[in-house]
């Protein structure tokens, strides 16, 4: 249980360093954390018209990078999300967007932001 509270809470802090990276690169943060029961998108963020859907990986430095944990069942899980959000919206087909990774990784007390944009093919 300690070890899911620790991951958790490392989860909502590097949502929220996401979330002020991206303000910091004038993206538009419209919403965190939206859910559905079949998937949820970290952040959810606009710049130059364009919707963007990130989905933010943390964790401790080790061997590989957090954006390799999008497996294609997760894209194919954000993909259906994201129709449905933006069919709730009337936007489904009337905007563009893409799919991003914001990786944080922590080392000690420093973190690294790695932000890949559009790195998500839709049609996974």
């Amino acid at each position: 249980m300690a070890d899911f509270l620790s991951r958790h809470k490392i989860g909502h802090w590097g949502e929220r360093v996401a979330a002020q990276y991206l303000r910091r690169h004038h993206y538009l943060v419209i919403e965190k954390n939206y859910r559905k029961p079949f998937g949820e998108i970290d952040v959810i963020a606009v710049k130059d018209q364009r919707y963007i859907f990130c989905e933010v990986k943390t964790k401790r430095a080790n061997h590989y990078l957090p954006q390799e944990q999008v497996t294609p069942a997760k894209q194919r899980r954000m993909l259906r999300t994201i129709e449905v959000y933006l069919k709730e919206r009337r936007l489904w087909g009337e905007v563009d967007f893409q799919i991003d990774v914001v990786a944080i990784v922590v080392c000690g007390n420093r973190a690294r932001i790695y932000h890949i944009p559009n790195c998500v093919e839709r049609a996974a």
